[in-house]
């Protein structure tokens, strides 16, 4: 059993599905979301950012995945630590429901390598949800007036900004990851829908 970091919420883990790593501590604990929400996890994994989420009393809590066993331990790790969530197998692109207020994803971006042949490793690879896409089913799943947070890789920046430009989504706020001194490896970004006014730019974290 582990925790969470930057909380004393306990989380199980199993070898044959993901791990929480840096990048879902960082979106973790970047979020500041107003109470009585609805809110959705896009790849809910073993429920981690659903457990960080349940910490702002939201109105509902729903996590969706296309792996059965991680849903399964996202339940296992929910019902340990008393929080109510509504888990669906399933892909994004078929998923309906009603509109949320705030939507969590921490979406692949790795390309495909000759080393990623179980479902493990094929889920990290970007073809498994590609960006196009994601940002496709934003707009079935978000309020007008809802906010959507992301992790991504840095050097991707234009990559998320294109998408945005696209779907109409604008990054109304962004704070870039270092490790120690070196270049940023990954953005945290908070979007919402409409044409781009400001950007608030927060200090740069350094882990």
């Amino acid at each position: 059993m582990d925790y969470l970091k930057g909380t004393d919420i306990k989380l199980f883990q199993e070898d044959d599905v993901f791990h929480i790593n840096i990048d879902t501590v960082l979106l973790g604990q970047w979020l500041d979301i107003p109470k009585d929400k609805d809110i959705l996890d896009i790849g809910t994994n073993t429920g981690a950012l659903l457990l960080y989420a349940a910490r702002f009393s939201p109105r509902s809590l729903t996590g969706i995945d296309i792996n059965e066993k991680a849903l399964k331990i996202a339940e296992k790790n929910l019902i340990y630590n008393n929080v109510q969530a509504e888990l669906i197998l399933t892909d994004v692109r078929d998923f309906r429901h009603d509109l949320f207020d705030i939507i969590i994803c921490n979406p692949p971006f790795y390309e495909r390598s000759s080393d990623a042949r179980s479902f493990k490793d094929a889920a990290k690879c970007e073809e498994s949800m590609p960006l196009d896409d994601l940002f496709n089913a934003y707009r079935h799943l978000i309020k007008d007036n809802g906010y959507i947070y992301m992790c991504y890789p840095a050097k991707r920046l234009f990559t998320l900004y294109d998408m945005c430009e696209k779907y109409k989504y604008r990054i109304c706020k962004m704070q870039f990851v270092h490790n120690k001194d070196k270049e940023a490896f990954r953005v945290l970004v908070k979007l919402k829908r409409g044409k781009t006014i400001s950007t608030t730019i927060e200090k740069p974290l350094y882990i």
